[in-house]
């Protein structure tokens, strides 16, 4: 459908192999929308220039993930008035995760449904006159400028100091938002003397919506635990809370650990989350590799499971988010898991402060001064 009606919203799909073309040329029409088809970064990035009715872009990232990551954060970043939305394969969460952090504000899993798509395209139409209501006028723009300011101060302000020290272990952690308001978060609390609860967590997506589910999520995750569940229960018990009336499909990657600081035992369970890192005392590195769980909120009948772990006084965990591993300089190329191990091997004697310090401040000479595109978290716990 091109070229565009007149008076009408277009849809842009960014898809390579436009294997999908005869099913989205048709929804369009059910929906009133003129649909144009792209197939490379270079062509979509020209409609957007010229093309004004454009309000909405989905991109495929299942044929070029990097060329559809890029245009992602570009439309996030360039065109205010715009929103896209994510397809991937069914079980890629990686790669969901990846496009919700570049910038999308809704997602599409593959094979696609008439009803799913119609769905997701009356949301997402929803969302951009809604965000051109708001841009109308730069007071009201200012305004909501400011409330979001006001949002961050006391988000930030839920969470736990950045530092304690016990004298079983040290804990420094670090959280730097992307925006004002964002959807990192961390926790730590004993459970009773001996017993230190840990979790970290990302939310899918960005801004108010994220933020908000954000801070259910670190309230409900600090209730469970303080109950002193196990880890795979403390999840299974929060998931259902969370997957219950999530009209929104919000979700959320969750690592939750407890160590016995009096003999270094560790018990833990992974929600989708990135496997954090254990940095021995005798300069090797393990990944506490991810078991198969799901993200939070997602269904509510999903089971976790926990495993167990040594560590041994000189031992360090790191816990991440991808904001890290994500991050990209200014020719797009991820600062990735490899950097980040080197950077935690080079720094294994360091105190849990000193390898969070040495590790963004790698990170920043990396990215070279590139604006973040999601919030850059890590936890660092060393055994005495």
């Amino acid at each position: 459908m091109d070229p565009l009606s007149h008076n009408r919203s277009a849809l842009l799909i960014f898809e390579p192999k436009a294997k999908m073309y005869d099913f989205i040329t048709i929804q369009a029409q059910i929906a009133d929308i003129d649909a144009i088809y792209t197939g490379s970064l270079k062509e979509a990035r020209d409609k957007l220039a010229n093309q004004k009715e454009i309000a909405l872009v989905f991109v495929d990232l299942s044929a070029s993930e990097q060329e559809g990551l890029l245009l992602i954060r570009e439309i996030y970043k360039d065109h205010p008035l715009l929103h896209s939305v994510v397809m991937v394969p069914e079980g890629q969460i990686k790669l969901l995760r990846q496009g919700m952090n570049q910038g999308a504000v809704d997602f599409l899993i593959k094979p696609v449904t008439a009803e799913a798509f119609q769905q997701v395209l009356s949301n997402a139409m929803v969302a951009v006159h809604a965000r051109r209501e708001i841009l109308k006028t730069r007071a009201k723009y200012v305004t909501v400028q400011k409330d979001l300011e006001i949002a961050g101060k006391i988000q930030h302000s839920m969470l736990p100091a950045p530092v304690f020290y016990h004298k079983k272990f040290s804990l420094y952690s670090s959280l730097i938002p992307a925006a004002d308001i964002g959807g990192d978060f961390f926790d730590y609390f004993f459970l009773d003397r001996t017993h230190l609860g840990f979790l970290i967590g990302d939310v899918s997506g960005k801004g108010i919506s994220a933020a908000l589910f954000m801070a259910v999520c670190r309230s409900l995750l600090r209730a469970n635990g303080l109950q002193k569940l196990s880890p795979a229960r403390c999840l299974e018990k929060t998931n259902q809370m969370l997957s219950r009336n999530n009209d929104a499909g919000m979700f959320v990657t969750v690592f939750y650990g407890i160590i016995d600081v009096e003999n270094g035992r560790l018990i833990y369970a992974n929600a989708g989350h990135n496997p954090p890192y254990i940095i021995r005392h005798n300069r090797k590195i393990e990944s506490l590799l991810k078991n198969g769980n799901m993200a939070l909120g997602l269904f509510d009948d999903n089971i976790y499971r926990q495993k167990e772990i040594q560590l041994n006084p000189g031992d360090m965990l790191f816990l991440y988010t991808d904001g890290i591993v994500e991050a990209v300089d200014s020719d797009f190329r991820f600062y990735g898991q490899h950097r980040l191990e080197e950077n935690l091997l080079a720094r294994a004697s360091a105190t849990s402060q000193e390898c969070i310090e040495h590790n963004l401040a790698d990170l920043a000479e990396f990215t070279g001064g590139m604006a973040p595109s999601d919030d850059i978290t890590a936890m660092a716990i060393k055994i005495v």
